[in-house]
């Protein structure tokens, strides 16, 4: 039996990377933040020193950005306090900021738990998925200079696999160097927004790749490899993460199922736009 919803207990982070609506909109989304109790700093430096333990929200410059844009960083976040936060900082981005094409949405997950072998599979994990994770994302966070493919880019026998990830380009879908910095794995694909669905459904999606990555091999799980499904590469995505229910007595969260709803549409919507 399985049983798949939110782990509380993995600690995580966001950065999202907006454009101001007018000139005022990075002071009023600090005041907003602050009214709701939040800690939060405003920097004028493109990289911040932070200590993990730090608790503050953190506004800063990022170059990468067109227009006049930056990019705002969370604390180390864990459980559904830390959903709380998101959920708060998203809708005030909302009311002040706009994104465009220039924007990403990164995620962090704390993976001090993670050995060798685990970085090995979810590098293999990225090699076998990346072109159906390519259609939960529109077409600018595809072939993208700041999230690009891991394909191609090492050999899978090299014998220093773990070494050149871990010490290699962050600008990758998974970024495997900010373990060597942070600890964390980073989801760097999903493109900017201020939308708190999108957002929620992409933390869900992350955290159950990291953890399912870290529970299984990366062997074909026969649990899903024996079925014909419906969706094709994104039902082998899924079931790969155990999203959808093979055996009887599998328990699925209400909310692993609302976001499951959610990617399939992006998948199927996306996929039509290459077709078309």
């Amino acid at each position: 039996m399985k049983r798949v919803g939110f782990n509380n207990d993995r600690k995580f982070g966001i950065e999202f990377e907006v454009v101001n609506k007018y000139s005022a909109s990075k002071y009023q989304v600090v005041q907003a933040i602050k009214r709701y109790n939040l800690l939060i700093r405003d920097t004028d430096s493109y990289f911040s020193n932070a200590d993990s333990t730090e608790r503050y929200w953190t506004v800063k410059r990022d170059g990468s950005i067109d227009g006049n844009g930056f990019e705002i960083v969370s604390p180390v976040l864990k459980g559904q306090d830390g959903i709380r936060q998101v959920k708060i900082v998203t809708k005030i981005l909302d009311k002040h900021c706009t994104i465009n094409r220039s924007c990403g949405l990164h995620v962090h997950w704390e993976t001090r738990d993670f050995n060798g072998e685990d970085f090995i599979k979810l590098y293999n994990f990225s090699l076998r998925f990346q072109s159906t994770m390519d259609f939960l994302v529109p077409k600018s966070r595809r072939e993208n200079c700041y999230c690009r493919s891991w394909a191609g880019s090492i050999s899978e026998n090299n014998s220093s696999l773990v070494r050149n990830l871990t010490d290699g380009s962050r600008y990758h879908t998974i970024n495997f160097n900010s373990y060597s910095v942070r600890g964390t794995i980073e989801f760097r694909q999903h493109a900017g927004t201020t939308d708190f669905e999108k957002v929620l459904n992409w933390i869900l999606f992350t955290q159950s790749v990291i953890e399912t990555v870290k529970e299984k091999s990366f062997v074909t799980s026969k649990r899903f490899d024996r079925e014909t499904f419906r969706y094709g590469s994104m039902d082998k995505l899924l079931g790969f993460l155990n999203w959808i229910k093979i055996e009887t007595d599998d328990v699925i969260s209400d909310e692993i199922v609302v976001a499951r709803t959610f990617l399939r549409k992006r998948y199927k919507s996306f996929k039509k736009e290459v077709v078309a």
